[in-house]
Formats: structure tokens, C-alpha cells, sequence
């Protein structure tokens, strides 16, 4: 059977203040639809459904659509469990009354840790969810124990999971995998070695499905990070969504189009406007770095003519010893415009 893999979908993020509700309306629309192409039997989001815990009207709008597209249009499951920044019991309110739609949520640490069996053309995968959680949540769940590092009781509360032989065991978690690289958006992805947690804990399952780092890789052998669908930092690549064939362990990375994307130009100063007279993609969120003198008030005026989504302007030439780095609202704000 069919597997669709995500993460981090940070439904109502903003770099630098700009809105990406279109953008990410897009890949919602994209998601389901190769749900459906592909006859999937589930979509597994892997936390950081929301980019914070009380998200804004319109996140909470793009989650409702999703969720419900997927859930009546595609044919699929929906898994989806919380991440550091989801609020966990507003994701998993209703949680009885969403399983009969063919949405499994899965907000607050709790043991056992049952699976979600699914059947489908003579396979049968199960699907074991583990949400985000603290160390205090941890404490509390195994009976008051306490834990110095996150790694030991990661170890723990897997290990009380015991998988089926014979059939495809999937696990889904949202954590910091030892070795694994952080991107340009990732913002509160600790790197200390106490919340770290070993790709050897994962031995059972064969696939795990992880959230947390923005760039897509695999964690070992049998796990692997999804990374965000969306550009949501310069510098970041082309994103893709996974699709695991159970039947062969197959892993397949499709892009998602992404028409407006995050896109640094560098050079100097009257070349790049030169090249923006021309430039056909003006609608993309820019970052502009000028390569040759100080940056001119109004500068950002300037370029925005060309393009209205910048995001930030840039000297890479220094000014009595400091960067001569200022964005786009900064110089607004000299001109007396409001951002």
C-alpha cells in the first residue's frame, strides 16, 4: 500500500511578515489531490501542523480544509500528531469524533502506545503515534520516573512498544534525531546534546516518519524527516512530500510546485535593477544583496517597484565596521511609511 509522508506544514507562518496562506492553500490542494492519484491509504503528518499554539483564524481555516479535502476527497487516512509547536489539546479536541472520518489525531503523550491498523489490498500496516512531549510529560506517564536527557526517556517510552511481525510498522514522532542537520527555517529546533535521540531506538519499525528539521534526510536506516513542503527561509531547496510503497519499502520524493518561491539576487547595485526590469518571476519573496556600496534611502522603494513581495535588502559592503544590513520594513520605516 501506498504511504504519503509530510511535516511541518507551520500553517499560519510569516517570514519577515509576509503571509504565505496562499502558498500554502496551494500545497493543501497538491497534497490531496496526489493522495487521490496515487490511491494512498494514509497521509502521515509528522507535528508542526501550526507554526504557533493559538494559531490565527485563517491556519486554523487552512487545517479545516485540509483535513477535510483529505478526509472526504482523497481516499486516504489522515495520521497527524503534534509538534513543539502545535497547541496539543486544541489539535486533539474531538478526538473520538474525528476517528469515524478517517482522522487520527494524536496530541498529549500517552501509554500504551496502541496502533492504528490499516488493511488494504491483502497488506496490513500499522501506525503507532508519538506526539511531541517534555520531559515532565514523560515523568508522568512512566509512573513519576525522572529522566536528566531527553534521549533516555525517548528510549523508554518506545521501547514499551512492541510491533507486530508480518505485517509493515510504521512508527510517527516528532524529535531531534542524533546527526541529523538543521535548515535555514528551523527556529526552535534544540541542538543540545541532552535532547538528542538515537536512530538505534527505531530498530523495530520498519519506517519511521519524523517532524521536527526542516531539511528532508533520512535518520539512519529506517527513519527519515519529511522537511517543511514549503520554502520558509532563503536559501532552502526544492521541497517534496514522501511516498513510501510498503510492499517494497520504497521510498519516492515528489516536488511540490511551489509558483512563488524564496529567492536571493546578488550583484551590484544598478546591475540588479537592471535585471529586475526584465526579471519574469517578480512575484517571488525576494532578499536582495547588494554587492557594491552602501544601501541609498529609498532603496527598498526602488526595488519594490519590481518587486512587491521583499522581503530584505542587503549590503554585504561594511559601514565603519558594521554590516550594512537593513530590511526592507527598516528602510520603510526611515521613509516614513508604514509597514
Amino acid at each position: 500500500m501506498i504511504l504519503i509522508h509530510t511535516a511541518d506544514l507551520h500553517l499560519g507562518i510569516t517570514p519577515m511578515g509576509e503571509s504565505m496562506e496562499e502558498e500554502q492553500r496551494e500545497f493543501i490542494a497538491f497534497l490531496t489531490e496526489l493522495a487521490r492519484k496515487r490511491d494512498a491509504a494514509a497521509v502521515l503528518i509528522a507535528g508542526d501542523v501550526y507554526d504557533r499554539a493559538l494559531p490565527p483564524q485563517g491556519a486554523i481555516r487552512l487545517y479545516d480544509s485540509m483535513v477535510t479535502g483529505l478526509c472526504k476527497n482523497s481516499g486516504a487516512q489522515v495520521y497527524v500528531i503534534a509538534g513543539n509547536h502545535d497547541g496539543a489539546e486544541r489539535l486533539s479536541s474531538c478526538e473520538a469524533l474525528l476517528k469515524e472520518a478517517g482522522l487520527f489525531v494524536s496530541g498529549r503523550l500517552a501509554l500504551p502506545i496502541e496502533p492504528y491498523t490499516l488493511c488494504k489490498d491483502g497488506e496490513e500496516t500499522d501506525i503507532y503515534m508519538l506526539p511531541y512531549f517534555s520531559l515532565e510529560e514523560a515523568a508522568f506517564v512512566l509512573g513519576g520516573e525522572e529522566f536528566n536527557r531527553y534521549r533516555d526517556a525517548y528510549e523508554k517510552i518506545v521501547g514499551t512498544i512492541e510491533p507486530r511481525r508480518g505485517v509493515f510498522n510504521v512508527l510517527m514522532s516528532h524529535c531531534f534525531v542524533r546527526g541529523a542537520e538543521t535548515a535555514g527555517s528551523d527556529r526552535t529546533a534544540s541542538v543540545g546534546g541532552t535532547s538528542l535521540v538515537d536512530a538505534g531506538a527505531y530498530k523495530a519499525f520498519d519506517y519511521v516518519a519524523l517532524g521536527h528539521l526542516h531539511r528532508r534526510q533520512n535518520a539512519g536506516e529506517r527513519a527519515a524527516y519529511a522537511g517543511t513542503p514549503l520554502q520558509y527561509a532563503f536559501g532552502e531547496t526544492q521541497k517534496t512530500v514522501t511516498v513510501i510503497d510498503t510492499s517494497t519499502g520504497r521510498r519516492e520524493f515528489v516536488p511540490v510546485p511551489q509558483k512563488t518561491k524564496m529567492r536571493v539576487a546578488s550583484g551590484a547595485y544598478d546591475a540588479l535593477l537592471k535585471a529586475a526590469e526584465t526579471d519574469r518571476d517578480r512575484e517571488d519573496m525576494m532578499r536582495i544583496e547588494v554587492t557594491d556600496r552602501r544601501l541609498p534611502v529609498g532603496a527598498a522603494d526602488e526595488f519594490r517597484r519590481f518587486y512587491p513581495r521583499l522581503l530584505q535588502i542587503v549590503s554585504t559592503v561594511e559601514i565603519g565596521g558594521a554590516g550594512g544590513m537593513l530590511t526592507a520594513g527598516e528602510l520603510m520605516r526611515m521613509s516614513g511609511d508604514d509597514i
